[in-house]
């Protein structure tokens, strides 16, 4: 799931940054070329842009987070994810406003009947679409991340030795066979001294009774 939110986080990036087109109008004057006006996802919804930023440093930071300050880190990935649906949905209008901006500013301006028709017409793109997108897997990753985040590995912990667990009876035999001054490292050392003075080796030989 993280990789799905990863990638759509990209996506979002992409598609929300830089100069990309989320809508165009062509003004068409009488006596006058053609002339078309863009609108950038940085002029029309800006924070559209630092959502999809956030929710990628986010899902960076969850591998490095554990218990609820992942669930925290989720939480934000998720908002930002929900931002950035918002921002492609809602942006018709923001490109609408943008492109209106334009034509005011230029000399476009001056047909106002050529202006109006302009904004009518004005077509989207693809790229707002593709951060809806983008969006819907960064609000799925991140509340994946709040629900179940808990139990995933941190950063660098799978990678980890297991623990080994020690007994205080072992330092405790060590030590006591060093006193009696057996090698701790030739095996087993309890009972080794005491079998050797058992049986036939305690007292004299008994007689076999062909002497007397």
């Amino acid at each position: 799931m993280l990789l799905v939110g990863v990638v759509s986080a990209g996506l979002a990036v992409l598609a929300a940054t830089g100069d990309r087109s989320w809508g165009t109008a062509t003004v068409r004057a009488d006596g006058l070329p053609a002339r078309t006006f863009v609108a950038t996802a940085r002029e029309a919804a800006p924070w559209v842009s630092a959502a999809s930023l956030v929710a990628l440093a986010g899902l960076g930071a969850v591998l490095a987070t554990a218990g609820r300050w992942r669930r925290f880190v989720g939480a934000v990935v998720a908002g930002a994810g929900l931002v950035v649906v918002a921002g492609a949905v809602l942006g018709g209008g923001a490109v609408e406003a943008a492109l209106r901006d334009e034509l005011v500013a230029s000399a476009a301006s001056a047909d106002s009947a050529a202006a109006e028709q302009a904004i009518d017409d004005l077509s989207g793109t693809g790229w707002r679409w593709l951060a809806g997108v983008g969006g819907v897997g960064v609000t799925a990753a991140g509340t994946a991340t709040v629900l179940r985040g808990s139990r995933w590995p941190a950063m660098g912990r799978r990678f980890e030795a297991p623990a080994v667990a020690r007994h205080p009876s072992d330092d405790t035999d060590l030590w006591r066979a060093l006193d009696r001054g057996d090698d701790p490292t030739s095996g087993s050392t309890d009972g080794s001294t005491d079998g050797s003075t058992d049986g036939s080796t305690d007292g004299p030989p008994a007689p076999d009774g062909r002497h007397g």
